[in-house]
């Protein structure tokens, strides 16, 4: 049996072979998947991942949320919402909402795999670098406590929530202070400012001018959202659910369940009577021509208070009178003192205050 020049080939080499051969006939786009997820999503063949330079650090809260604002303007989004709050603990919260074309429910986890993007034919180079590498989320996701999407619909929009240990993931220090802009050949510049959460938000609106994007706390997000609900239409986006809604419960479960912002039932109620003021976009600050972007709130008319009369009963001033005995005791203790007999409460018709007198005498010795 004559033999052959050339061993056989070992599996690998076929598959090479295999692979090599399809991208000559697709141009290397099939070449560059290792799976097909399904709804434009796929998982980035290793090469292809490294080719794009697959390395992404995840430094600070900031580098997470510019990663969230790209992903989001990826994806088609018009509007996004930043909502950012940090407990006693050091925990920071962000959430993002954004009416761009959705993640399909059975990829909701996946997509924090490594690798898996929807941007196969569309890799993004910007002022940031490479987007579409398929490795953003999975980076944020290795680097903070806990990464999710809350809801998602297709061709409707997305919430990321991303909760950080301010520990173990730094942030800048002062998240208060708003950059000072500048205006130049009629454009508005960052001039100085710390390099936190908010300047991240402004710089990002600034490159992207056609996007509104506003920023706030949880219960300002909320207010916004239920205020845009009202007034935009039959447009579909993941606040729409609030279109309808008046009941305090329902709107409670709706913001923490469907928009992964958790609101109390007190703040609530402040949003429906408008007292919770809603923020405007990032661009229509600037165009106002403030030196500084605040979340403002909105003047309200101050109206006079109307005179209330209040005729507090035996019963009523009884217990007026033993709760705060039982409050100032404790500390007239500390400072040796006791507490007198008669607690004198009244009420002031002309001024509307409640005037409470209590007699501290000294602990003879």
């Amino acid at each position: 049996m004559p033999s052959s020049d050339h061993g056989p080939k070992d599996g690998a080499e076929e598959d090479h072979g295999i692979l090599d051969f399809v991208a000559d006939l697709t141009e290397g786009r099939y070449s560059r998947v290792e799976e097909d997820l399904g709804d434009g999503f796929v998982r980035l063949e290793s090469r292809e991942a490294e080719r794009r330079q697959a390395r992404h650090d995840i430094r600070q809260i900031e580098n997470a949320v510019i990663e969230m604002l790209r992903n989001s303007r990826d994806a088609g989004a018009t509007t996004i919402m930043v909502a950012t709050s940090k407990d006693s603990n050091g925990l920071r919260t962000v959430t993002i909402l954004d009416d761009g074309k959705g993640v399909p429910a059975n990829l909701s986890k996946l997509i924090f795999n490594p690798r898996v993007t929807s941007k196969l034919d569309s890799m993004v180079m910007d002022e940031y670098g490479v987007h579409g590498r398929g490795m953003a989320l999975y980076s944020i996701a290795q680097a903070t406590v806990s990464a999710e999407i809350v809801w998602s619909q297709m061709a409707v929009g997305t919430v990321l929530k991303v909760q950080s240990d301010s520990y173990q993931l730094s942030e800048r220090k002062d998240q208060s202070s708003p950059p000072d802009l500048v205006r130049r050949s009629g454009e508005w510049q960052v001039l100085r400012g710390p390099k936190n959460i908010i300047r991240t938000v402004v710089e990002f609106a600034l490159r992207h001018r056609e996007l509104k994007i506003y920023l706030g706390s949880p219960v300002e997000i909320a207010a916004t959202c239920f205020q845009l609900a009202a007034t935009d239409g039959q447009a579909e986006s993941p606040w729409s659910i609030l279109r309808h809604d008046r009941d305090v419960a329902t709107i409670g479960a709706r913001l923490h369940e469907n928009l992964g912002l958790d609101v109390s039932i007190r703040s609530i109620h402040r949003i429906i009577s408008g007292e919770a003021f809603s923020v405007t976009p990032m661009p229509d600050q600037l165009e106002e021509g403030r030196p500084s972007i605040k979340n403002e709130k909105p003047k309200v008319p101050s109206t006079p208070m109307q005179p209330i009369n209040v005729n507090l009963s035996r019963e009523d001033v009884d217990d007026i009178s033993s709760g705060v005995g039982a409050v100032v005791r404790p500390v007239a203790d500390r400072y040796f003192a006791n507490v007198g007999q008669n607690i004198k409460v009244r009420f002031d018709r002309e001024s509307g205050k409640l005037l409470i007198e209590v007699q501290l005498d000294q602990v003879e010795q």
